[in-house]
């Protein structure tokens, strides 16, 4: 099977062919943490490097130490609001104006095959091409439930993500910024490659070290175009 569960270890693993996605959920209070991508591992159980191992370090145990547990924990999927400084995935806004959120584990789906993202280019696959997870997370106050949805493509060598939001609160709310996904890891000294260009000359390669502080690649066409592709 691409798509694992462990239920005891409350670890999920999706493999390819060369590569590991792994993501965890820690503490009583069901925070999803991503662990590791990379090379492929036969070993799953990595919740250590989620950290927290003192109990301390548990918000459920420590209050006091929320905010800095918030700030250092890798999120699978971060949001705004209570304390976690790294750039947001999802921030929303009530109409009442509140826009705090806190999303906890709730429930999950693994399927085989996967399924189209009606309205929006997609990948697809058949049901022995590629195996998909569903992590369904909710705020328990605005009731809002955020999906995680993952397809691993074992031979392709691909996991491709998707996010969907549900609104299950009596009023609107309003989504002012959602992003895909986003990955949680150290700085290892990687290097960054993109690829910008412009007519008959699309996709040159530009690699550098990754330094500290932001880099963003994008382009103002509002579409992709050949002066710079949405690639990294």
């Amino acid at each position: 099977m691409s798509v694992n569960y462990y239920e005891k270890e409350r670890i999920w693993k999706l493999d390819t062919k060369s590569t590991s996605y792994v993501i965890g959920e820690f503490d009583k209070e069901h925070f999803v943490g991503h662990i590791y991508y990379g090379r492929k591992l036969k070993q799953f159980d990595l919740s250590y490097l989620l950290g927290g191992q003192e109990a301390r370090n548990f918000p459920s145990k420590t209050d006091s130490e929320r905010v800095s547990f918030m700030g250092s924990f890798p999120f699978e999927y971060p949001v705004h609001g209570l304390g976690d400084l790294k750039e947001e995935a999802l921030t929303i806004k009530t109409a009442k104006g509140h826009s705090v959120l806190q999303l906890s584990y709730e429930s999950h789906r693994i399927y085989k095959g996967k399924e189209p993202l009606t309205g929006l280019p997609a990948t697809f696959g058949k049901e022995d091409e590629v195996e998909s997870l569903e992590l369904t997370c909710v705020d328990p106050i605005l009731n809002v439930r955020v999906v995680l949805k993952y397809s691993a493509f074992y031979e392709t060598d691909v996991i491709t993500r998707s996010v969907k939001v549900q609104n299950n609160n009596d009023s609107d709310v309003f989504i002012t910024r959602i992003m895909s996904s986003v990955i949680n890891m150290d700085y290892d000294g990687y290097d960054v490659i993109t690829q910008y260009g412009t007519w008959g000359r699309e996709g040159n390669i530009n690699r550098f070290k990754l330094p500290y502080g932001n880099h963003n690649v994008a382009s103002t066409c509002g579409k992709t175009s050949h002066e710079y592709q949405p690639f990294i």
